[in-house]
């Protein structure tokens, strides 16, 4: 039943399951779901270190933007951590793929083999080659979308609850 709705899924995005004719459009959505997993993952970063909200928008372009992906990934496991692991426990390991794959797409070539899609690339004059099924493809982008949400809701756990971290302030004021 679970494929079943990870086909329905590319169907809705793709207009069919990943093959080589929506290729583009299949990097193109990863693409899409690693860069908005990326921002909300600055912004979470940055609401618990900020003293106001224009700040937190501030240390999320500025700062957090600039750390490597893995070094905000470990960062947002301490902070699940800290605060309730049970409620959000598949954020990092997605996290941790959908950044990956968007890696290896970025930087490698996608070849169909076998109804497998392989990512070919090279790392200091080493060949490598990724293996996707296409079902795995389909989860890790509906995983996407799930671990959107889900940083979303932890943003919302974070955000200070007085009222003047909300105010704006004097230097943002129109």
């Amino acid at each position: 039943m679970e494929s079943l709705r990870l086909v329905d899924h590319l169907h809705q995005h793709l207009g069919g399951p990943v093959s080589p004719s929506n290729e583009h459009a299949f990097r193109s959505l990863v693409l899409e779901r690693a860069t908005i997993l990326d921002l909300t993952m600055n912004d979470v970063l940055a609401v618990r270190a900020a003293r106001h909200i224009f700040l937190a928008s501030e240390l999320a372009a500025e700062v957090y933007s600039r750390l490597p992906a893995s070094v905000r990934i470990d960062m947002i496991e301490s902070i699940i951590r800290r605060h309730d692991p049970d409620r959000w426990p598949f954020v990092v390991p997605v996290l941790t793929r959908v950044i990956a794959l968007r890696n290896q797409l970025a930087h490698g070539m996608p070849t169909w083999e076998q109804g497998e899609m392989h990512v070919h690339s090279y790392n200091r004059g080493k060949h490598t080659v990724r293996r996707y099924k296409p079902d795995a493809l389909g989860w890790l982008v509906w995983q996407a979308e799930v671990v959107s949400g889900e940083l979303n809701q932890l943003w919302a756990h974070l955000v200070p609850a007085d009222e003047e971290w909300h105010r704006t302030h004097p230097v943002y004021a129109i």
